[in-house]
C-alpha cells in the first residue's frame, strides 16, 4: 500500500486542518466574493495528471494527491467548505445497496482522464449539494474486489474531501478492462455536452420557477440567481440571449457565459449601465450585439469611476454614448472593440488583457468628444527593447493606429 492510500483524515487531520487551518479560524466559501473565490481557484493548476500514482490508483490516493496540491498553494488556509458525511439523508432516494465504500473505488489511468482541478473546486466543491451527486458508473472486479469508476470521478473526489465515505455506484461485473473504455466512451464521448446557452437557459428557468413557487432557495448555487438577474437586465433593454447558431438577428446576443462573467466581475450597477449603452448604440444592428462591446464599456466605466471623473453616473454614461456616436454617427456599425483591437493586435492578444485595450480605445474617443473632462488614463506596463519596463497610456501610446476623427465644431 502506498503512503497516500489511506483516509485523508489520517494525513491531514480530522478536520483537514493541515489544508484548511483551524476550524475556528475559517471563513465559509459562500461568504467570499467572486473575485476572492477566483483567486483561490486560480492558485492551483487547471489540470492535474494522476499518472504518477500508477495504473490503478485508489480514490484515497487521488484525493490525498489533490489535497497536497491545495495545501501547497497556501490559499485554502482559513477556508471552510460545505462539509457532509453522507448522501443518504436529504439526498436523491436510492436503495442502500447502491452505496459502496469509497476505499473500494479505483480508477484505470489508461482509460480515465486526469483531474480538472479548477472545475472540481469552482463547480462542485465550493457549491456542493448532495442532490446533485448522481450515481457513478463502474466496472466491478471480483478478482480485486474493487470498483473501477468510469464516470463521476470529480463528484466522488469532492464527496471524499467533504467527509463522505460511501458513494452510490451502478456497475457491470467484469474482468475485462475494455469495459472501462466502453463505459467512459458511452458517457463522456458520446454524450452531448451542455452549451453555454443550455446552462444559461436552465439556470434562468429554475430561478423563475422558484420565485413562482415561493420556494426557499437558501443554499442554492448563486449562479441561478445571477443568471436570472442577467436575463432580466438584457430583457429590460430589449436584448435577447440566444444559442450560437449562425448569425444572430437584431437585438440578439450569443455569449451567455461571458455575460454572466461580466455581471459577476463588475457588479450589477456597472453591468446594467453597460447593457443599456450598448443596446442604445448597437441594439438595432441587423447582425446582433457583440458581448465584447458590453465588456469594453464595463471596463471603461470601472476605470473612470475609480477617480469619479463625473459627479454622477448619468453624465459618464452620456459621455460614453457621445464617444461611440462619434465613431459611428449613423449607428450602422457594431464592431468598435474589433476596430480598436486591430490597431494594436500584439498588445490586445498578448501584452495585456483585451478589455484594457478596448477601454483604451474608448478613452481615445472620449478625449476627442469631451476634451473638457479630466479622464482617468488607462495604463499598462510595457517592456522596451532594452528590457526596461515603462508605464504607458493605452489610448495615447499603444493605439496610435486607431484613427479618431477630430470633433467638428458647429459654432457660427
Amino acid at each position: 500500500m502506498s503512503r497516500l492510500d489511506c483516509d485523508p483524515k489520517d494525513i491531514f487531520g480530522e478536520d483537514l486542518a493541515l489544508v484548511f487551518g483551524p476550524k475556528n479560524e475559517r471563513r465559509h466559501i459562500n461568504t467570499l466574493t467572486y473575485k476572492e473565490q477566483e483567486e483561490i481557484v486560480n492558485s492551483v493548476p487547471k489540470y492535474l495528471s494522476t499518472d504518477s500514482l500508477g495504473l490503478y490508483p485508489t480514490a484515497f490516493e487521488i484525493v490525498n494527491f489533490i489535497l497536497n496540491t491545495l495545501k501547497s498553494s497556501g490559499k485554502f488556509k482559513g477556508i471552510d467548505l460545505p462539509w457532509c458525511e453522507d448522501l443518504i439523508k436529504g439526498g436523491i432516494v436510492r436503495h442502500k445497496s447502491m452505496f459502496k465504500a469509497v476505499k473500494q473505488i479505483r480508477k484505470n489511468n489508461k482509460t480515465q482522464r486526469g483531474i480538472q482541478l479548477r472545475h472540481l473546486l469552482r463547480d462542485i466543491l465550493f457549491k456542493f449539494n448532495k442532490q446533485y451527486v448522481l450515481t457513478g458508473l463502474a466496472r466491478f472486479s471480483k478478482k480485486t474486489n474493487c470498483f473501477y469508476l468510469n464516470d463521476s470521478q470529480h463528484r466522488l473526489i469532492a464527496c471524499i474531501i467533504l467527509g463522505i465515505r460511501e458513494f452510490p455506484v451502478e456497475y457491470t461485473i467484469s474482468e475485462l478492462e475494455s469495459v472501462d473504455a466502453e463505459q467512459y466512451h458511452c458517457v463522456n464521448i458520446n454524450g452531448l455536452a451542455a452549451s453555454d446557452f443550455d446552462k444559461y437557459r436552465i439556470r434562468k428557468e429554475f430561478w423563475i420557477g422558484c420565485l413562482a413557487e415561493n420556494r426557499d432557495v437558501t443554499g442554492f448555487d448563486p449562479a441561478y440567481e445571477i443568471t436570472y438577474n442577467v436575463d432580466q437586465i438584457m430583457t429590460q433593454y430589449s436584448l435577447e440571449v440566444v444559442e450560437k447558431n449562425g448569425t444572430p438577428s437584431k437585438g440578439e446576443c450569443t455569449a451567455p457565459g461571458l455575460l454572466v462573467r461580466e455581471y459577476e466581475r463588475y457588479g450589477e450597477d456597472i453591468f446594467s449601465r453597460a447593457v443599456s449603452i450598448v443596446s442604445s448604440m448597437f441594439g438595432n444592428h441587423y447582425s446582433g450585439v457583440n458581448e465584447q462591446n458590453i465588456h469594453m464599456v464595463c471596463e471603461f466605466v470601472q476605470q473612470q469611476e475609480k477617480v469619479n471623473v463625473f459627479s454622477n453616473s448619468i453624465m459618464l454614461d452620456m459621455a460614453i454614448e457621445e464617444a461611440i456616436l462619434h465613431w459611428a454617427p449613423k449607428l450602422d456599425r457594431k464592431g468598435l472593440y474589433l476596430d480598436i483591437q486591430r490597431a494594436d493586435p500584439y498588445w490586445a492578444n498578448h501584452g495585456s488583457k483585451k478589455e484594457v485595450i478596448w477601454a483604451g480605445g474608448l478613452l481615445k474617443l472620449a478625449r476627442v468628444v469631451r476634451p473638457d473632462v479630466d479622464w482617468n488614463p488607462i495604463l499598462v506596463n510595457k517592456f522596451s527593447d532594452d528590457d526596461t519596463e515603462d508605464t504607458v497610456d493605452v489610448a495615447q501610446d499603444l493605439l496610435k493606429d486607431f484613427h479618431v476623427m477630430p470633433k467638428v465644431s458647429h459654432d457660427g
